[in-house]
């Protein structure tokens, strides 16, 4: 039982009835109260988004610089979201890119950045975060998910819904309540990098806001996978290229790894938000927007928290390399002018951490754009 997380528990139970869940959750921390390694306390975000879902109101958590229900700020240009990594740390993801702000603010002072940006945080939470501090869930039908938030799952609380689906709502939300907004990035670091990656194939939220002359940004750091588009893969035997599994199944230390394409990791078994249109459709909008692969350059090892299962495998020996083979993969897909919307940023001396990648010269670049230009140059045309 020591060597189980939250998260995994959550995957564990997940069928159960919610009150027998809470019988068994609460009975776990007291085991793990005693292990060496129990985790840290979850981090709850202070800030509530609701919408509806088949008539009933959902709750999104979040940290952010605004209530987006209740502010009005006619200077804000740029909307930061900040998606956290697998340890739900949505407060300290919040501070990461909040850190950066206030230096790329001290470097680049004609941008206004500190009363120009909004930054957001959202929520991705169990139902341990209910269970752990109940009185901050009590007023609200707080919608929930286990592991399967990196790919837009359905929740587990009814009616369920995709935490995609919640994101969208957020992003068209600000949109409507802050009409200067001009750019939207984002950005999210491990886990919440996998969630950008898939995000970015999948909304169809970009192109809503590119009708309404806003910049789309994803930025796309350290992440354990990537999603890939076909069944084609890394050829780790050499330094580039691809071998395609069209017609057969890959070996992955010497084993037959039947399961490479399923999402999260490729196109086969699509959760519901990612299924909503034809792959054509979908592949022809991701072909254009602004997607950064985003790695410390010393993100170069085997860790504890990385996915070493055989589709993850299959895709590079450790992050920093998935994430340069990721890249040379857009282009063979895609064909090299897809580089004209696909970039990659490397950062030298820096590992598997969130807060050095966002207060990096190169995170301070990419994530806090001058909005005004993104949008003008969106209108007519010219590069960004």
């Amino acid at each position: 039982m020591c060597g189980l997380g939250r998260t995994e528990l959550v995957v564990l139970v997940g069928t159960e009835i919610f009150m027998l869940r809470m019988v068994i959750a609460a009975a776990v921390l007291m085991l793990t109260a005693s292990c060496d390694r129990t985790p840290p306390p979850l981090e709850h975000a202070s800030l509530d988004f609701a919408t509806t879902v088949e008539g009933q109101e959902v709750v999104l958590t979040y940290e952010g610089t605004h209530d987006v229900i209740r502010d009005e700020d006619p200077d804000i240009r740029l909307l930061v979201l900040v998606h956290h990594d697998g340890r739900l740390n949505s407060v300290g993801s919040f501070n990461n890119v909040m850190a950066a702000l206030d230096s790329a603010a001290a470097d680049r002072p004609e941008l206004r950045l500190p009363e120009t940006t909004m930054v957001l945080s959202p929520g991705m939470i169990t139902d341990w975060h209910m269970i752990e501090n109940p009185d901050r869930y009590a007023d609200g039908h707080y919608a929930w998910w286990g592991g399967w938030w990196r790919g837009g799952a359905n929740s587990v609380i009814l009616p369920t819904v995709s935490n995609f689906e919640l994101i969208d709502a957020l992003i068209l939300h600000v949109a409507d309540q802050f009409p200067s907004l001009r750019a939207v990035v984002q950005v999210g670091h491990s886990a919440g990098g996998q969630l950008v990656g898939r995000y970015a194939v999948g909304s169809m939220v970009h192109d809503q806001l590119r009708e309404r002359g806003i910049y789309v940004r994803s930025i796309i750091a350290n992440p354990s996978s990537f999603l890939y588009l076909d069944r084609q893969r890394p050829n780790l035997a050499a330094e580039s290229g691809f071998v395609d599994y069209s017609d057969g199944v890959p070996l992955v230390a010497e084993e037959s790894c039947s399961t490479f394409n399923n999402y999260l990791y490729g196109m086969d078994g699509l959760v519901p938000y990612m299924g909503r249109r034809p792959m054509a459709d979908m592949l022809a909008a991701f072909r254009t927007r602004d997607i950064w692969i985003f790695n410390g350059i010393e993100d170069n090892e085997v860790r504890p928290d990385m996915d070493t299962s055989c589709p993850a495998e299959l895709q590079g020996r450790h992050r920093l390399e998935r994430g340069r083979r990721y890249y040379e993969y857009l282009g063979h897909l895609f064909g090299p002018d897809v580089y004209e919307s696909k970039f990659i940023e490397l950062v030298p001396g820096v590992g598997h951490d969130g807060r050095d990648m966002y207060t990096s010269d190169q995170g301070k670049a990419i994530i806090f754009i001058d909005a005004d230009s993104a949008a003008a140059a969106l209108v007519d045309g010219s590069d960004f």
